[in-house]
């Protein structure tokens, strides 16, 4: 199974809705899970396999600990206090392609769960 150095991490800014620790691993929040505050209806968010905090965006950054889609589907279900033995196939596909999208990102690359990259426009003087 393929290993993936690169993942999206929590950044700590309640101000935008960001409540999950830095360096928290991110993974899509699921049906259970609840932002503080509003969203727009057609967004979604992150949730933190640490704790289950919500962050409406994340940062692509490297770990030095290589994980695989299986690794991380198992954190996720810990979290959630999930069985890890009913993690099929088809669903650790889901965590595949979810590490396999944040790979084609630069590192430092802000993200939503729309997998649009944020940053700030400048005005044209």
């Amino acid at each position: 199974m393929k290993k993936y150095d690169k993942v999206i991490v929590g950044i700590e800014k309640s101000d935008i809705q960001c409540y999950a620790k830095k360096w928290d691993l991110l993974v899509l929040a699921n049906s259970n899970d609840k932002m503080k505050g509003r969203l727009p209806k057609e967004h979604h968010f992150f949730v933190s396999v640490t704790d289950r905090k919500p962050s409406r965006y994340g940062v692509v950054k490297n770990i030095t600990t290589p994980l695989t889609a299986q690794d991380l589907a198992k954190l996720d279900y810990q979290s959630r206090g999930e069985k890890i033995d009913t993690i099929s196939e088809e669903i650790i596909k889901g965590y595949e392609d979810y590490l396999e999208k944040i790979s084609k990102f630069e590192l430092d690359t802000p993200m939503t769960t729309t997998w649009l990259i944020k940053k700030y426009l400048k005005k044209k003087s």
